[in-house]
Order: C-alpha cells, then sequence, then structure tokens
C-alpha cells in the first residue's frame, strides 16, 4: 500500500508522478537557455552603464546593488516564466543563477575593469542577491 494525497491505494492505483510544472522537454531547456544569455547580456551591458564598477563602496552604492540585484533577477525569472509556461525545478534554478553571476562577470568586462572582480562590492552584492532571488522565484 502506498499514502498518495488522496488516501491509501495499491500500487497499481496510485501511479505517483511529479507535478506537470516540474516536467521538462528539451524545447523548455532550449528557450531558458537563449532567455538566460540574451538576459545575460542584456543585465550585463545595462548594469555596467548604471552601477559602473568601484573599489569604494557606500550605503547608495550597496542599496542600488542590492535593488538592482532583485530587479533583474525578477525580470529574467519572469522571462523564464513567459518561454517555458511557468514551469519550475532545480535546472531552471541553476540557469537563472548562472545567468546572473555571468551578468555580474560581463558588467566587469564591458567597463574594462576586470581586475576590481575582488574589490568591486556593489557587483558582488548584486551576483549574491540576484542569484538567490532568481533561485527563488524559480522553485
Amino acid at each position: 500500500m502506498i499514502h498518495a494525497p488522496g488516501g491509501i491505494r495499491c500500487p497499481d492505483c496510485a501511479q505517483l508522478r511529479r507535478p506537470p510544472m516540474y516536467e521538462l522537454e528539451t524545447g523548455h531547456y532550449l528557450r531558458a537557455g537563449a532567455v538566460a544569455l540574451l538576459g545575460a547580456v542584456a543585465i550585463g551591458v545595462a548594469s555596467a552603464l548604471l552601477l559602473p564598477p568601484s573599489p569604494v563602496g557606500g550605503l547608495l552604492l550597496f542599496a542600488i546593488a542590492l535593488l538592482g540585484g532583485v530587479a533583474a533577477a525578477t525580470l529574467l525569472a519572469r522571462a523564464f516564466d513567459l518561454v517555458t509556461n511557468r514551469k519550475r525545478g532545480r535546472a531552471l534554478q541553476l540557469l537563472a543563477s548562472a545567468a546572473i553571476v555571468a551578468a555580474a562577470l560581463l558588467r566587469l568586462l564591458v567597463s574594462g575593469d576586470l581586475g576590481l572582480i575582488t574589490q568591486d562590492a556593489g557587483g558582488i552584492v548584486f551576483a549574491v542577491i540576484g542569484a538567490l532571488v532568481a533561485w527563488n522565484r524559480l522553485a
């Protein structure tokens, strides 16, 4: 006997499977990958223009980086929702978080200050908060 959401059933009648929102096909992965790539480029270039890398940080810089990370991750997760028909799962979480981190690295590359990778506190806050929000939105 198996304890199913509808009560106790025999193994043949239970037919336990994953919820449909976690069942992804190849097309979903391809569309999500394309959105992740385009999103990382767009977010990286926009954040390089709006939040230039700086080794000195202040409270305003941290606030802008925090809000920017939340906004970028929310936009990316919403784009994932649109192209995958609101699918969820670990693969999409990893893809979105990787896209946010790639956008933060692309931000440094576009601005020409790749040497500031460990000193840019605003970029680190942007990447960490963005990756966490993207992970949570696609859970």
